[in-house]
């Protein structure tokens, strides 16, 4: 009954103008701009995950309330929408220092390679603890899909974009601001919600809490980061947020275009005997492709 009036209240809204008040909107569509401003971008992982992607076509994202930086928590001022929102985390510079290998990857068995934005499909699955596809509940590319498939429970995707991360050891903004609803003749006050804020500001520096480990003192701002970021809710969490992720991590698909041409970088512990059986693997995957070793 509730998914019922929350369709046709967004149905009776159509034709109207949102006003929503608040520096929100520049704040998000600047960290979008900036994003897209890199041809590639680059994630740090090992050598056999790297093989795991290309052989399943897919990138796994992690829930908000589990990525490894304690920090991020708090940096917006409505908590719940955390648990709406799935990332991958990576880098548009190709070079990463030291300390990147050892929290992202491994200096012993580690890479970093090269991703385009437009790989990514809006083909989304829940993984279970055991990282497992689950068929059951689906996840519809829209609040009106997810309406009219009678699904119960029912989930939406609303957001499937990349941000440039921004650093501020100050900065937090707010899901809720004030707005107006202009429809016709009628404008109405009205309270906006914007949880697109939640996972694009992290401190530039200070102690990082990685989980089971000793915090330490971090520079995030050289980490550079951009991230894929996915919104993912029940209509009947719309207003508030729901009340716990739905999974701790979800897959995404890659296209056909994904690994035409890549480059990838070696951690600097892996000697050469390693790394040609290496590229030998990648070469039996994608015998087709262009991969640039970057030295």
């Amino acid at each position: 009954m509730v998914e019922k009036e929350l369709s046709n209240s967004v149905i009776n809204l159509e034709g109207s103008t949102f006003n929503l008040g608040n520096d929100n909107l520049n704040f998000i569509e600047n960290a979008k701009y900036n994003a897209k401003q890199h041809e590639y971008l680059f994630h740090c992982t090992s050598m056999d995950v790297l093989l795991s992607i290309i052989k399943n076509k897919e990138f796994w994202l992690t829930n908000l309330k589990y990525v490894n930086d304690i920090e991020e928590y708090n940096r917006i001022n409505k908590s719940e929408y955390e648990n709406s929102f799935y990332v991958a985390c990576f880098t548009y510079e190709n070079d990463i220092p030291k300390s990147h290998w050892i929290e992202y990857g491994t200096l012993d068995n580690g890479i970093l390679f090269s991703v385009k934005r437009d790989w990514f499909d809006k083909s989304i699955t829940l993984l279970t603890d055991l990282n497992q596809e689950m068929s059951e509940p689906r996840i519809y590319p829209s609040f009106n899909k997810a309406i009219e498939s009678g699904d119960n429970p029912c989930y939406f995707n609303f957001e499937f974009d990349f941000y440039q991360i921004i650093y501020d050891n100050d900065l937090k903004k707010k899901i809720y601001g004030n707005g107006k609803l202009i429809s016709g003749e009628n404008e109405l006050n009205m309270k906006s919600v914007v949880p697109s804020v939640a996972g694009i500001i992290k401190n530039k520096s200070g102690i990082c809490e990685r989980r089971e480990s000793t915090p330490y003192e971090k520079d995030w701002s050289s980490e550079k980061e951009v991230r894929l970021k996915l919104g993912i809710m029940s209509p009947n969490d719309l207003m508030k947020g729901p009340s716990s992720p739905i999974s701790t991590k979800i897959a995404v698909s890659l296209n056909d275009n994904a690994f035409e041409k890549f480059q990838i970088r070696f951690s600097p512990k892996i000697s050469e005997e390693k790394k040609e059986s290496f590229i030998k693997e990648l070469y039996k995957l994608l015998p087709s492709s262009n991969i640039k070793i970057l030295q």
